[in-house]
């Protein structure tokens, strides 16, 4: 009986452990920077995700954003297209719990560079003061 329950548990655990990288929920907002051609630039994205479903959109900043077209996840890796008036972006991320890092490629008047991309999850400033992951864990000034 031990055995069966421990089987049990085990087959439990690994295909969790496999389902991971596509039941990752890549909601939220991220920052990053795109490395192209010895340039940083920084980079903003926003994700919506429903299920195996991901829209959103990509720019420079927060204001000027692009929506993201031909949004494929295939098991740790988000893959995505975005384009602004002059530049084109593809886009191949490893997905991490709270990063995403890739490569990136910009094509401009038929000309294409590739390089990197890291983009790094934003948490809302009040989730960075948090020093306890306890569900029931209380902010002293939320105690009285």
């Amino acid at each position: 009986m031990m055995r069966l329950l421990l089987g049990f548990w085990l087959l439990a655990t690994l295909s969790g452990t496999a389902a991971l990288g596509t039941a990752a929920d890549l909601t939220g907002k991220w920052s990053g920077t795109l490395s192209i051609a010895g340039e940083n630039m920084p980079s903003y994205m926003s994700l919506m995700q429903d299920g195996p479903m991901i829209v959103g959109s990509m720019g420079h900043d927060e204001t000027h954003q692009f929506p993201l077209r031909n949004v494929t996840v295939d098991q740790d890796t988000l893959a995505f297209e975005a384009s602004t008036p002059k530049v084109t972006f593809s886009l191949s991320l490893k997905i991490s719990e709270d990063s995403l890092k890739g490569t990136v490629k910009a094509t401009h008047d038929g000309e294409t560079r590739t390089g990197t991309a890291t983009f790094n999850r934003d948490h809302p400033s009040w989730a960075r003061k948090i020093k306890h992951a306890s569900p029931f864990y209380v902010p002293a000034r939320l105690r009285q």
